[in-house]
């Protein structure tokens, strides 16, 4: 499933659509719960707690983004989120600052494109 599953890593989500990665991670956990195991395209494979953590990550993200878009925050905000959002994982800690730039980078390019731009659309 290449990249919908990530393990002990965030995802990268600068072109990301949430809520169809939702759903997807919703086929792949039914999947998962008839005993099929995932094939992942950076850590090999995920069983069905993988797809549930990637899943829940998700859904922080979204719900900590939905929050700075409530309280009109610019996009540069959206990078505060990166050091509370990574304590959810489990990452090597050689990898913790490229996984923090990584996320950081993610969650400004995803809140501008998926708040800010459809704010402008609807004016």
């Amino acid at each position: 499933m290449g990249d919908a599953v990530f393990k002990d890593q965030p995802p990268f989500l600068a072109n990301a659509d949430i809520p169809a990665w939702l759903e997807t991670l919703d086929v792949l956990e039914e999947m998962t719960r008839d005993g099929f195991v995932i094939i992942i395209g950076r850590s090999g494979t995920a069983v069905q707690q993988d797809v549930i953590a990637q899943r829940d990550f998700l859904l922080r993200v979204q719900e900590a983004l939905d929050e700075l878009h409530a309280r009109k925050a610019p996009p540069k905000q959206a990078r505060s989120l990166a050091p509370g959002l990574l304590e959810t994982l489990t990452t090597p800690a050689n990898r913790r600052g490229f996984y923090t730039l990584r996320l950081e980078y993610g969650l400004e390019a995803y809140y501008r494109r998926h708040y800010i731009k459809e704010e402008k659309r609807r004016k």
